[in-house]
């Protein structure tokens, strides 16, 4: 074996691997759970050496604004947003953005990382609520789920998925928190 051979193998062997991968199943189970609690431990654990904490002071519209925390991992194309002390909301990430690789599992509502605002609308129909004025990357609103596209403009159709974040549907929230299971 020569030595740059040798050299190579070397240094690919010392190369981590990456790390696992969730599956959306898993980051859903994650919603509503504190970060700390057994189960999302056991998810996260394989994922903690790649993962940097960031504390916001406001993190909605309120007044006062409340905090939160991010736990960001980039090489997993995830982001978790922990609020009120549960985990609230999950971010999926395209390659690139925000130094992310893009999230390699299967993402929500059959919706795919090549797909632009007019297939989303073809696959969601129209969204309950937009925002972006131009000055802010456009995203959209469905029940459970906002999809923020990579531009600005609110009449680009074919603005493509920057990334997507979940979150429980008012249905969802309604039989957490209500003793008949929101029936």
């Amino acid at each position: 074996m020569s030595a740059c051979v040798g050299l190579v193998l070397l240094l690919l062997g010392s190369q981590s691997p990456p790390a696992p991968s969730l599956s959306l199943e898993q980051l859903r189970s994650l919603l509503g759970q504190p970060p700390g609690a057994q189960a999302a431990s056991d998810l996260l654990g394989s994922l903690s050496r790649d993962r940097k904490i960031q504390r916001c002071d406001g993190c909605d519209d309120r007044s006062p604004p409340t905090p939160c925390t991010y736990y960001i991992y980039r090489r997993q194309g995830i982001d978790l947003r922990v609020m009120n002390g549960v985990i609230d909301i999950v971010f999926l990430y395209a390659r690139g953005v925000e130094g992310h690789t893009a999230y390699g599992g299967s993402l929500p509502r059959g919706l795919t990382w090549g797909d632009t605002r007019r297939t989303v609308e073809e696959k969601l129909g129209p969204p309950r609520r937009t925002d972006g004025t131009g000055m802010i990357p456009f995203d959209a609103e469905y029940d459970g789920l906002q999809i923020t596209y990579r531009r600005k403009s609110t009449g680009d159709l074919g603005n493509r998925l920057r990334h997507i974040a979940f979150f429980r549907s008012e249905d969802e929230t309604k039989a957490a928190v209500s003793p008949d299971g929101g029936r």
